[in-house]
């Protein structure tokens, strides 16, 4: 699997969760923590590295389970940016391309991470995004050549200002179902996505 060991996963897994008002990636999803079920699922043996930038003890000690790095977030702010950036700090300089994950899509499948990491490799100067009927949804991937302005974001933006900025290099991998793309913003959303569930 030698094009594995050229690929970066990061997870953001910092955010404050203020429109769901608690805690949503250690909120229950089918008896676990929502963070548990995405970072389960997940599909490491096909990355060199799988990081996860978070600042939950009880996320940090889920993914060390699993073998993936972690980084620690101390910043306050809830800043994306500065979350990107210290996933960034860790990604081995030999990666040709790294993808930016979430914690709260629990319905998305390895099979469409799979088909999102296939289209990268085939195009690997590209941004390579899931989504549903040529709308970008995430997970993200980004090839080194970007890390750069990745890297620069101002504060309160995200990988989208780099997307925007090279609307060019988007590829859109249609994902296996719609609902995978489905994220948790409000408890209204882990309610309705729970009952997706197969």
């Amino acid at each position: 699997m030698g094009d594995a060991r050229k690929l970066a996963c990061i997870f953001l897994a910092s955010g404050r969760s203020t429109r769901f008002r608690d805690n949503k990636l250690l909120a229950d999803f089918g008896g676990r923590p929502m963070a548990d079920v995405v970072l389960g699922n997940f599909p490491g043996e096909l990355f060199q590295q799988v990081i996860v930038v978070t600042r939950y003890p009880q996320v940090a000690v889920s993914a060390a389970l699993l073998g993936y790095s972690v980084v620690e977030n101390d910043d306050t702010t809830g800043d994306m940016a500065v979350t990107i950036r210290k996933g960034l700090a860790a990604v081995d300089p030999e990666a040709v391309g790294c993808m930016f994950s979430v914690c709260d899509q629990p319905l998305l499948t390895a099979r469409s991470i799979g088909a999102l990491r296939a289209e990268f490799l085939a195009h690997p100067g590209s941004i390579a995004a899931l989504g549903h009927r040529g709308k970008r949804g995430n997970p993200v991937f980004f090839p080194r050549a970007l890390f750069g302005e990745l890297a620069a974001l101002p504060p309160g933006k995200s990988g989208g200002a780099v997307i925007a900025a090279h609307p060019e290099l988007l590829r859109v991998v249609e994902a296996a179902n719609r609902r995978e793309l489905l994220d948790v913003d409000y408890r209204g959303d882990l309610d309705a996505i729970a009952k997706m569930e197969p």
